[in-house]
């Protein structure tokens, strides 16, 4: 009784620890948030109030300017309506920290002037005069960065300019105990003169992404010298709710606000960060206050063409309909009374589009919004604390094992199990819906995972011993896939195969050799675990299976046992999956002191032999033929190109619809007589961004001229190619062209190169 215990105990903790291991991995990270995202809908809090009012530089405001990004004489304009119709605050989520060229107005050029000094504007002078009007205050943005080819962005005493800006606009807090861990920033650009100038107050605009690229969290205060630098919407609150700044502190995991009549406290992390709460995406937001600036142009059109019509004695025919459209847009701007608005970029054109939970692609104008309604109608989500998380793990393990003893069976066991899994959900939806606050979504989903698992296992050794000896011995030397085979038809245990449709995988790390000499022999053997079981766990997610580690070489391939129509998809699916999971780690590794790792990964598909293959003492499961020795050859072929994905012509076609593959050559590999085509796996369609794709264009073109044996126009491609981008391949036919350039190939060349070693 005393060894089951300590065996569930062990359980436990190995379970504790490979959970926690797993979540705190960059992969695991990620997870992590994305699960939370979705906890949080379970907040009860407060959605929205009515308060804000977008002015959105929309495709209808550049369609009609036609220029882009938007002239300062036109948000001058625009202002100046706003402050018309009494808006509360204006927030401009756009920053103006280089001069503006100067503009013609025509304006003033369509209604009779002459004189050029008064046609041609300062853009800047001109938006100052339009923030300088009475009415609604407007805040600006700036930008913290960690470094500034501007001298006005970095501090110094002699920095006037950014000295006034410091003195005006930056918080000098009194209390700073708990703000150690702030985003401190060593320069800051700022608004143009004369903008700071008629400025209500600056913020900073800095997004604080994820590693997912998500925006959840941000920074409410950055450090800049000896004082702080408010979010952008933050400082107008700070304003709005009347907050004595110099009083602002950290208590406990808030940042404290005291005003008149009431302490504001928003939960932070240490780095001085709120947690979002996003109601909707850009779509589907409850806010419905949206205007279009060009709808404020074309009001202030209008408007003027009125007071002309008004002013002058003739067509006042069309002094009726023209009262009447004014009269339409004045009942449309009504709503903007008391209203804080704030203008941002929503074009499609636009580059300020980032992810938000549940919105890959929201306008980053969303964060003013949302910010300031989370604060205002106090919708505030905690951060997850593992002391909270550690205690009621503590206690559903503490049930878990207790209950435990009562299954006797691997059926109770279940039940038992399923259980804590209800006591589980209901605690981490709980803590949502009752405190707002976040837990360890995916540390407590694999440590329960392991668990349950693990309980259900040992309950099954414990009652069928036999059965699960012989399926634990295999999980050893084959995989899952083929373990169920081998249960559901054990006859085939035996020697022989058959030829099957196949992708064979091939894959190496680059100079393992000499990055190996680097490390102890532990330390290789660490990094080595590592790698392949990173490698593996994406081979077996899109249902590949490993034949064996040679070193750090993996040797796989889809398509059997269990017959896959689409075996090379799922192959470039795992390779490019694979590449992108080891980039990640290998960012890791060197922060921890190891060398940078590569892999390279060779394809091909194609008719081999799939099966049992050994003696009747100990066999493998494992492929042969020509289609494997091939996929071997271009694994190694990669370092020829300086590229690191290789697949073969007859993968390329079956894939080809579905990635975007690089033609690189027609080759003729060591050992092989008939020449083949191969490709570089690049990205998936669709998600290639536009270097890479005019990378890949100027290849092409330079590729063509290269078969056309025009090699001095393919040798000017190839050139630009490698010295604009470092494009590897590009480097290759650079070398190609002038070697043949110098020593021309027969007249008989076919364009195949022959690759001389492995």
């Amino acid at each position: 009784m005393k060894r089951e215990i300590w065996i569930e105990i062990g359980i436990v903790v190995v379970a504790l620890g490979l959970a926690l291991g797993i979540s705190l991995t960059p992969m695991g990270q990620i997870l992590q948030m994305r699960l939370q995202d979705g906890l949080g809908y379970f907040h009860p809090g407060k959605r929205a109030t009515n308060l804000f009012v977008y002015v959105n530089i929309d495709d209808a405001t550049i369609d009609r300017i036609r220029v882009y990004p938007v002239p300062r004489l036109v948000l001058a304009r625009a202002i100046e309506v706003l402050k018309e119709w009494g808006a509360r605050a204006i927030i401009i989520d756009s920053e103006f920290i280089d001069p503006a060229p100067l503009w013609v107005d025509v304006e003033r050029y369509e209604a009779g002037e002459k004189n050029v000094e008064k046609v041609v504007v300062n853009q800047d002078v001109r938006l100052g005069e339009a923030l300088a009007l009475d009415g609604s205050p407007v805040y600006l943005a700036c930008r913290g960065v960690a470094e500034s080819e501007k001298k006005r962005a970095m501090w110094s005493e002699e920095n006037a300019e950014l000295q006034l800006v410091y003195e005006r606009f930056f918080l000098p807090i009194g209390r700073t105990e708990g703000m150690k861990g702030f985003y401190e920033e060593p320069a800051m650009e700022f608004p143009v003169f004369p903008l700071y100038m008629y400025a209500a107050g600056l913020g900073d605009t800095t997004s604080d992404e994820s590693a997912d690229g998500v925006l959840r969290q941000v920074a409410l205060l950055r450090r800049f010298h000896e004082r702080y630098v408010p979010q952008l919407s933050f400082a107008y609150l700070l304003d709005a709710l009347g907050v004595d700044k110099s009083a602002i502190r950290m208590e406990k995991g808030f940042l404290v606000l005291p005003s008149q009549g009431k302490t504001w406290r928003i939960p932070v992390n240490q780095k001085g960060e709120m947690l979002v709460r996003w109601i909707g995406g850009w779509k589907t937001q409850p806010w419905t206050n949206m205007l279009s600036l060009a709808t404020l142009l074309e009001y202030r059109e209008w408007k003027s063409y009125l007071e002309s019509l008004q002013r002058g004695t003739k067509e006042k025919q069309n002094l009726a309909e023209v009262e009447k459209m004014v009269k339409r847009y004045e009942e449309l701007l009504q709503y903007l009374k008391d209203k804080v608005v704030v203008i941002g970029y929503t074009a499609s054109a636009t580059t300020d589009v980032g992810a938000i939970p549940f919105d890959p692609s929201a306008p980053r104008v969303m964060l003013q919004v949302h910010l300031m309604n989370t604060i205002l109608m106090e919708n505030f989500f905690l951060f997850a604390d593992w002391w909270w998380d550690g205690v009621a793990v503590g206690i559903l393990l503490l049930l878990l094992v207790v209950m435990s003893r009562w299954a006797k069976s691997a059926l109770q066991e279940v039940v038992v199990v399923g259980g804590n899994w209800i006591l589980l959900g209901l605690w981490m939806v709980g803590s949502m819906v009752f405190f707002g606050r976040h837990v360890h979504v995916f540390f407590l989903v694999l440590l329960w995972l392991f668990v349950s698992v693990s309980y259900v296992v040992y309950k099954f050794l414990i009652f069928d011993k036999q059965k699960q000896f012989i399926k634990q011995a295999f999980s050893y030397y084959l995989s899952p896939v083929v373990i169920k085979e081998l249960l559901n038809d054990p006859s085939q245990l035996q020697l022989g195969g058959e030829q099957r449709e196949i992708t064979a995988f091939f894959s190496d790390v680059e100079g393992f050799t000499s990055i190996s000499e680097q490390l102890s022999p532990s330390e290789v053997v660490s990094l080595l675990n590592e790698y392949l079981t990173a490698a593996t766990d994406v081979l077996l997610k899109y249902g590949g299976t490993v034949d064996k580690f040679e070193g750090d070489a993996i040797v796989a391939f889809f398509g059997a046992p269990v017959t896959q129509s689409d075996h090379a998809y799922r192959c470039a699916m795992a390779a490019l999956e694979i590449q992108l999971k080891l980039s990640l780690l290998a960012m890791e590794w060197v922060q921890r002191g190891y060398p940078l790792l590569k892999t390279r990964i060779g394809m091909n598909s194609g008719p081999a032999v799939v099966g049992n293959m050994g003696s009747r003492q100990r066999m493998n499961y494992t492929m042969m033929g020509d289609t494997v020795n091939l996929a071997s050859r271009l694994e190694g072929a990669n370092k020829f190109y300086g590229t690191y994905t290789m697949m073969s012509e007859s993968t390329y076609e079956q894939v080809k619809d579905h990635f975007v593959c690089r033609r690189l050559d027609i080759i003729r590999v060591k050992g092989k007589s008939q020449p083949i085509a191969v490709y570089e796996l690049v990205e998936r369609v669709g998600k290639l961004s536009a270097e890479k794709e005019k990378i890949l264009q100027l290849f092409q073109s330079g590729f063509e001229l290269y078969e056309k044996r025009q090699w001095a126009k393919a040798r000017e491609i190839f050139l630009s190619l490698w010295q604009e981008y470092e494009d590897p391949p590009s480097k290759t036919y650079l070398e190609r062209c002038e070697e043949f350039m110098k020593n021309p190939p027969p007249e008989d060349w076919n364009g195949v190169y022959i690759l001389r070693s492995k």
